[in-house]
C-alpha cells in the first residue's frame, strides 16, 4: 500500500511539472561563424523563403501582408506526420537584425530573431533565437513535452540548421 502510494505521488508530481513546465515559453539560441560578408549572410536568413533549403521540417514559405500586422511569412511545416501552419510577421528589422513574431490571434506564441554580427577577422556571426510557447509541442507530440526536453532537442535540431545553412552558404 505504501507503494502504491509513493509511486502514484510521483505520477501526480510528474504529471503537475510537465503541465508548469509547458506554460512558460522556451527560448533557444544557438550561433555559427560562416566565412562570408555580413549582408550577404543577413540577407539569406531575413528571407524567410530560405528556410526550406536550412530548416528541415519547412515544406514552404508563402509571404503575406496584413493591414494590422503589415509584411511577413506563413510557414508550412512537418514534422513526422503531423503538419503545422504558423503565420509570422515583421515585429523588427534593423541593423542586421529581424524578428518575426506571430499575431496575437495566433494559438501559441513564437518569435524567432535572426541576428548577423561581424567577427574581428572578418567573418559573420549568425545568431538564431526561437521563443515559443512549450505548449506547441502538444501538436507535433501526443503530449505537451517537459521544458527541458524541448530544449535539449530542438536545441541539437537548431545546431543542426546552423550546419546546413553553413554549407549551403560556403558552396
Amino acid at each position: 500500500m505504501k507503494k502504491s502510494f509513493k509511486f502514484s505521488l510521483l505520477i501526480l508530481l510528474i504529471t503537475i511539472s510537465s503541465q508548469l513546465q509547458a506554460q512558460k515559453n522556451v527560448s533557444i539560441t544557438k550561433t555559427i561563424d560562416i566565412p562570408i560578408g555580413k549582408d550577404k549572410l543577413f540577407n539569406y536568413i531575413s528571407d524567410l523563403n530560405n528556410d526550406v533549403v536550412w530548416r528541415a521540417e519547412v515544406d514552404s514559405m508563402v509571404q503575406i501582408t496584413s493591414p494590422k500586422y503589415g509584411k511577413g511569412f506563413t510557414e508550412y511545416s512537418s514534422f513526422g506526420k503531423k503538419r503545422t501552419i504558423t503565420p509570422t510577421y515583421v515585429t523588427e528589422n534593423k541593423d542586421h537584425k529581424i524578428i518575426y513574431t506571430t499575431p496575437d490571434t495566433s494559438k501559441y506564441y513564437l518569435q524567432s530573431i535572426r541576428e548577423v554580427t561581424t567577427l574581428e577577422n572578418g567573418e559573420s556571426r549568425f545568431t538564431y533565437t526561437l521563443i515559443f510557447d512549450n505548449k506547441m509541442t502538444g501538436e507535433t507530440a501526443p503530449f505537451v513535452i517537459p521544458k527541458f526536453m524541448t530544449k535539449m532537442f530542438y536545441g541539437s535540431t537548431m545546431k543542426k540548421y546552423l550546419k546546413r545553412l553553413a554549407e549551403e552558404l560556403n558552396k
